[in-house]
């Protein structure tokens, strides 16, 4: 039995389905279908997550992890783009890397789309099911949501000062502009906190929020 079967076969036995399972293991969904379809072979934290989600010892799975299908011949030029600090085992690198994609989020003070474009192309350059991978992808969709709620804080802003001005003859001029300043504080205080929090733990922003990872 394959280790894609076997994660399978203790997932319908338990009466979970994929999404039940991402949600336990807060791995995505997608991750999930690629591990269960033979796509991706799980390691490290991936796989540390999908064993206590399911209950099962780490051993039971690490075995047949570490059988992996034969790599396919490339160019040296493609191996050396393949292969980067952050795939490897050191703790450090990973932790560098972490820290460099936290840190890219700050492009939001440019543009508040580049708070979330940046850290993704930088997420996008990691291997598919690599713990960089996973961690990462916790920056990126904490930036989505916040893109996501400071359009629509300033949309609820805006459609409470006209409807004020209009029924009250109240202006509040200072609304808007309190809304945006708020996001942006708040933008600011957890990509800090994010870089504080990675000096002792690698688990970024627990947001239940999954668009990519």
């Amino acid at each position: 039995m394959t280790l894609a079967d076997k994660i399978t076969t203790h997932r319908k036995s338990q009466g979970l389905s994929q999404e039940d399972l991402a949600e336990l293991s807060q791995i995505s969904l997608r991750t999930i279908q690629r591990i269960e379809g033979g796509k991706s072979i799980p390691r490290g934290y991936t796989l540390k997550s999908l064993a206590q989600a399911l209950g099962k010892p780490v051993e039971e799975f690490a075995g047949q992890a570490e059988v992996a299908e034969p790599l396919p011949v490339v160019q040296e030029q493609e191996l050396a783009q393949l292969i980067t600090p952050t795939t490897g085992t050191s703790p450090a690198a990973l932790n560098m890397w972490l820290q460099q994609l936290n840190i890219s989020s700050f492009a939001f003070l440019v543009l508040p789309y580049l708070g979330f474009l940046v850290p993704l192309w930088l997420w996008k350059k990691q291997p598919e099911g690599s713990e960089a991978r996973v961690l990462g992808a916790r920056v990126v969709n904490f930036q989505v949501l916040w893109c996501v709620g400071l359009h629509l804080g300033l949309l609820l802003a805006l459609g409470v000062q006209l409807a004020l001005a209009y029924y009250f003859q109240v202006r509040l001029g200072f609304l808007v502009i309190g809304t945006f300043f708020f996001f942006y504080v708040l933008n600011i205080v957890a990509i800090l906190y994010g870089a504080v929090k990675l000096r002792t733990s690698q688990n970024l922003y627990p947001v239940g929020f999954y668009l990519f990872g």
